[in-house]
């Protein structure tokens, strides 16, 4: 995967490459050692800039187009969207909170000095941020070693909200168990991991109002869905991400998608147990099995994600209430309804079928409503044979995705495929 962090991934490695410093020595015998405390007050400027992070937005740009939920600019607090409350009212909305913890930053104080740990964490902190917010997320608070975000646009389709948050988490888990772990092995230390949780409260059990005295508040949500992201992080293993049902009922998610949750006694555990009666569920979401339908994004024998495009490739977008949009794979949803073209394309071109070859269109749904149609999987050869672009309906809640293959006589069959979500 190409890497979008790749200032910051230089600096990390310098620090991490360094040797041990005696200062470290010196913080545990500090109170010892220093009669006075005069000196604490001081402002130390720090040896590298704030700013450690060469992000290139165009990756994500590339691969989920220009989300129109992406705040323009970052802030904390107070979600923009809900700024009309004040302390006498609320209001009833959906959001999709996300809480991330960074693990593994206690012990790099057995080597690093405090500024450079601040470094190190700080980087990773601001890349979260960073990510979140280019997948149209809210930073709701920093929280130590944790980023605690909201995914919610006002009066906007809460699956759009779900899928950044689900497409947010997967570039970060993606970024932390490879790029950066690299890093941290190479200097021969344990890697930095994250973990995160996931969840989504409907309009009918998500309340957001403010906490606290004017001038000491909060804008924040109180609902148990909210709750449920914190805690389902708390049983995520390293970098895994943990969702609530509600997402999954919410897309309809497969076994593709999703699979059930193991303690590392591989004691079998779906349910929280909030009180004695009442249970929720929730699911490891299998973020590699997710980025791998998207055609840039391919999954390796070892199990590991590589970024390639291919040179031959499909561009998709759909017609919904006569208005036509451009849409990148599995980057928001479709509503039903929806009329869905897919064109074929080799190297920014329009492709151009070759007399020798046949092409082949099949449409692959999932989900309980296609399964109930008896639509799984949906020949379109009648309509579709041959041509270098296909039509469809958007009709089924689910992942889904739509095949081109190019038959060559005497030569590998080529599969070129394109994921969509529809609600």
């Amino acid at each position: 995967m190409r890497s979008t962090f790749t200032n910051s991934l230089s600096t990390i490695d310098t620090i991490l490459s360094k040797t041990r410093s005696s200062s470290t020595k010196d913080l545990r015998t500090f109170s010892k050692a220093n009669k006075s405390v005069e000196n604490l007050a001081a402002p130390v400027k720090y040896d590298t800039n704030k700013t450690l992070i060469e992000y290139d937005r165009n990756f994500v740009v590339e691969n989920f187009g220009v989300n129109d939920y992406a705040f323009e600019k970052i802030t904390i607090g107070s979600h923009p969207d809900f700024h009309d409350l004040n302390h006498t009212n609320y209001v009833m909305h959906h959001c999709v909170s996300m809480f991330v913890d960074i693990k593994g930053s206690t012990k790099l104080i057995e080597k690093y000095t405090l500024s450079e740990i601040r470094l190190i964490k700080d980087t990773l902190i601001s890349l979260v941020v960073l990510v979140a917010n280019q997948f149209g997320g809210h930073i709701q608070r920093l929280q130590g070693d944790g980023v605690f975000i909201s995914f919610v646009r006002r009066n906007r389709p809460h699956v759009d909200s779900i899928v950044n948050a689900l497409n947010a988490s997967s570039i970060l888990a993606h970024f932390v168990s490879t790029d950066l772990a690299d890093i941290f092995k190479k200097n021969d230390i344990k890697p930095l991991r994250i973990r995160i949780g996931l969840d989504y409260g409907d309009n009918e059990n998500v309340l957001w109002s403010y906490y606290g005295l004017d001038g000491c508040d909060e804008l924040t949500t109180t609902s148990l869905h909210t709750d449920m992201a914190a805690k389902l992080q708390a049983k995520a293993f390293d970098n895994s991400v943990i969702i609530g049902n509600n997402i999954v009922q919410a897309l309809d998610l497969t076994r593709d998608e999703i699979s059930n949750y193991y303690t590392t006694t591989n004691t079998r555990e779906e349910v929280y147990y909030i009180t004695p009666t009442l249970t929720y569920k929730f699911f490891v979401f299998e973020w590699k099995n997710y980025l791998s339908k998207h055609p840039n994004f391919k999954k390796m024998a070892n199990g590991n994600l590589k970024h390639e495009k291919d040179h031959i490739y499909l561009e998709c977008e759909y017609t919904f209430d006569n208005n036509v949009y451009k849409y990148f794979p599995n980057a928001k949803g479709i509503p039903k309804g929806s009329k869905i073209e897919f064109r074929l394309y080799e190297s920014g071109h329009p492709y151009t079928r070759k007399q020798f070859e046949e092409l082949r269109w099949t449409i692959f749904n999932t989900g309980s409503e296609a399964t109930q149609d008896k639509n799984v999987t949906q020949d379109v050869d009648k309509e579709s044979k041959n041509l270098t672009n296909c039509s469809v309906d958007a009709k089924y809640l689910g992942l889904h995705k739509i095949q081109c293959k190019i038959i060559r006589p005497h030569s590998d069959n080529h599969n070129i495929e394109f994921p969509v979500i529809v609600y």
